[in-house]
């Protein structure tokens, strides 16, 4: 049975409308087929998982898929979580940017809900609290954008063209 966060991966890319640039970044030399290499000491980490690209803007986006009500955050030098604190810091960076839209892609697959949250509103939450973790409704309290989708016999179709023009608009 496929790693579920890859299926999430893998449903979110078959959802790209195809006017639409996607480009999944490679995952470091430590994870072969989704499961990670303990005899690796050194690994490159990427600051997100994927690009897309729509006129007049790019899309640098991380994606988390969770069974769980919550998805933890790395603190600076703790343990991993998963949400590293290179992509906080790689999606930020990328944020400043005119014409970049940066943030997460964050699946509940308990309540079958999908957020887009920017890196900035994420920021802003990380700031205000002192928790280790987001929820679902800290997303929405936060301005997190629902990404509609529907259900097909086993995997799903996320609307991402929706998405990207209501932020484009």
């Amino acid at each position: 049975m496929k790693n579920p966060g890859k299926q999430f991966e893998e449903d979110f890319k078959k959802s790209v409308p195809p006017d639409t640039y996607y480009y999944r970044l490679r995952d470091g030399t430590g994870n072969f087929d989704g499961q990670k290499n303990d005899n690796v000491r050194f690994q490159m980490t990427n600051d997100y998982d994927c690009l897309l690209y729509r006129l007049p803007m790019l899309y640098c986006l991380e994606l988390k898929s969770t069974k769980g009500t919550s998805i933890g955050m790395q603190e600076p030098k703790g343990k991993t979580k998963m949400i590293k604190q290179s992509q906080i810091k790689g999606l930020t960076k990328a944020g400043a940017f005119k014409g970049i839209c940066a943030g997460f892609i964050l699946n509940w697959r308990t309540t079958v809900n999908t957020y887009f949250l920017s890196i900035h509103d994420f920021n802003r939450y990380n700031s205000e609290t002192t928790r280790k973790s987001i929820n679902e409704k800290d997303v929405i309290g936060y301005g997190g954008i629902v990404i509609a989708h529907r259900k097909l016999q086993v995997n799903f179709r996320y609307d991402v063209d929706r998405f990207m023009k209501g932020i484009e608009t």
